[in-house]
């Protein structure tokens, strides 16, 4: 039982060093790790040099010159803009398809055209503002992450928010708009299948809301996405989302008092949302 035991322990300990040591060969090349489905990289991503799931991947860094190469390419993407898609890396998570020849720049900067799916209306937009507020300075969240605008912990690029960051309402009000159509939106609608019709509109816009809030990769492995895809109307979903209030193992008042919001507006309860997000 003992050697039992010390393999154990010494194959956890083995496994710790190389999850280490993969974070570090991204580090090491200037490099962060992120959810490559949630989040857009400029530079693109490498794969292998993370620790974690196969979502996380290493974000390259996109330096003064990658900044200017960008912008000056991005003036030669309008078949893809007309396309309705965006130009990126296509190492980048595309929910959609890449298409090639609408893009300025080299030919790993391709077209992403999103598939047609659930977009979220002007209430959906407000309801996830009204949960988030509006800082137009960068701010500690309460899990000491920097955040900036509407709950944002990243700019467009990928890049982190950073202590002394700041934003116009405009700005803020775009960064909220860019994240939520492609990424937060087109990922839930993947996840919950399109078309389905058993899916409504509002119930889309609570999902959404939720994901905001934990991410893409937390609600891809949720029970609550296991039961909205057998049956959206069972009445067990709003315990799901109760299972969602806690931050480091303890709960918060702020998500217990969203998640019932986010129940109530997915079960049509209450569909209330507020006229204007709090600014601190």
């Amino acid at each position: 039982m003992m050697k039992s035991s010390l393999y154990a322990l010494f194959s956890l300990l083995l496994l710790a060093l190389a999850q280490e040591g993969k974070a570090d060969a991204c580090t090491n090349i200037g490099g962060t790790c992120l959810d490559y489905t949630a989040y857009k990289c400029t530079a693109g991503y490498v794969s292998g040099l993370c620790a974690g799931s196969n979502n996380i991947k290493c974000c390259q860094n996109c330096d003064a010159t990658c900044l200017s190469n960008e912008s000056t390419w991005s003036q030669s993407d309008g078949a893809c803009t007309s396309a309705g898609g965006r130009c990126m890396d296509n190492t980048n998570y595309c929910a959609g398809t890449y298409s090639s020849g609408k893009c300025g720049g080299p030919a790993t900067r391709q077209c992403c055209v999103l598939r047609t799916g659930r977009t979220m209306t002007e209430r959906g937009y407000t309801l996830i503002k009204c949960f988030e507020g509006l800082c137009l300075n960068a701010y500690r969240d309460v899990g000491g992450i920097w955040t900036i605008g509407y709950g944002n912990t990243r700019w467009e690029d990928g890049r982190a928010v950073a202590s002394g960051d700041t934003c116009t309402k405009a700005r803020c009000d775009s960064l909220f708009n860019y994240w939520v159509d492609e990424s937060f939106a087109p990922a839930v609608d993947a996840d919950i299948g399109s078309p389905s019709p058993d899916v409504n509109q509002v119930q889309f816009e609570a999902l959404v809301s939720f994901t905001y809030n934990v991410g893409t990769a937390a609600f891809h492995s949720s029970t609550l996405l296991k039961k909205v895809q057998a049956n959206p109307n069972d009445p067990t979903i709003r315990d799901e989302f109760m299972k969602w209030v806690n931050v480091n193992g303890v709960p918060v008042q702020g998500l217990i008092n969203r998640r019932e919001k986010e129940a109530d507006y997915y079960f049509s309860v209450d569909n209330s949302v507020c006229t204007t997000a709090v600014t601190c």
